[in-house]
């Protein structure tokens, strides 16, 4: 697996000077998700090396968090309590505190294969790989 550059650059990310920023830092994996943003500025996102990365706004590394399988499609959802929430290749729905500590986690049975949709009261709705068909 080769190495990654997350490289986000947005017109709401301002540096003093007014000017539009970039954020960039080296994943040492694949990234197939989008990242999201916390209400703080922390920018999450899940990569194909098993963790969670939380980076603060200015590109360093907060915390990571390592999962048992690949995040492979799924990006981060960030819950209105600022929880972090993401699913797993190893089946496992994970549900992380704002400062990358484990919260809860739920076991689908199934690989988890994208992003979650989660309510205002916390249910959550996964899309699941699995090798049956469908009839």
């Amino acid at each position: 697996m080769g190495q990654s550059i997350l490289a986000l650059r947005t017109a709401s990310l301002r540096d003093q000077s007014g000017r539009d920023s970039e954020v960039n830092y080296s994943i040492p994996a694949g990234i197939d998700s989008s990242p999201a943003l916390g209400s703080d500025g922390t920018i999450y996102v899940g990569a194909n090396d098993r963790q969670v990365y939380a980076l603060n706004p200015n590109g360093t590394k907060k915390w990571s968090f390592l999962t048992g399988g690949a995040l492979h499609r799924a990006s981060p959802v960030i819950g209105s309590d600022g929880a972090v929430y993401i699913g797993s290749r190893d089946g496992i729905f994970y549900a992380l505190n704002a400062d990358g500590t484990w919260r809860w986690q739920f076991s689908a049975a199934a690989e988890i294969d994208g992003t979650a949709a989660i309510d205002r009261r916390a249910r959550f709705t996964l899309a699941l790989l699995t090798r049956r068909s469908m009839r």
